[in-house]
């Protein structure tokens, strides 16, 4: 796949998985969209990226809040029409063991890993026109690519891990 000229969205980009491939791409001449909740940690990662060449836009923000993922999926196609690639990326832990943790921490691990997933690729009350998802489904006019970033343990469901990550893994995977 070529990599270059690409308008990319990148959420939980403020640090690890996500900051890393931000700056990957970055290499590639592109306009990056980065998105999370730290806005100090993603003003150093757009100086980064357009220190590598690619353009940048910082859309700080919390991926849990439903209105989040529709404002970010609504201002990038107001500006450059579609999305190439999205990399949905967010997550959180530390991992729950979901025998001991409060109903509070499992529904904000659910909330982060998987609820994000949902804001992003069909943002409720969003014109179905303006979601990822309607521009998935416009294969000819739109070759578009979506990441998502999953956890093993949810694949798996725990076998041969700590009992730890399945709170954390169910909402991944």
């Amino acid at each position: 796949m070529d990599y270059s000229d690409k308008t990319i969205l990148i959420t939980g980009a403020a640090s690890g998985i996500g900051a890393a491939i931000a700056l990957e791409l970055a290499k590639f001449n592109n306009r990056i969209i980065v998105t999370a909740r730290r806005e100090a940690l993603l003003k150093n990662i757009a100086e980064k990226i357009q220190i590598a060449g690619s353009k940048a836009m910082i859309l700080p923000g919390d991926a849990t809040m439903e209105s989040h993922g529709r404002e970010v999926v609504e201002q990038i196609v107001r500006i450059f029409r579609d999305i190439d690639i999205a990399i949905l990326n967010v997550g959180i832990g530390p991992p729950s063991n979901t025998l001991t943790a409060s109903p509070e921490k499992i529904k904000f691990c659910l909330e982060a890993n998987y609820y994000s997933l949902i804001h992003f690729f069909c943002p409720p009350y969003l014109p179905y026109e303006t979601t990822i998802q309607a521009l998935y489904d416009r294969p000819y006019e739109f070759p578009g690519h979506l990441v998502r970033h999953p956890h093993a343990g949810g694949l798996y469901g725990g076998q041969g891990s700590s009992e730890d990550l399945y709170g954390y893994g169910s909402g991944k995977g």
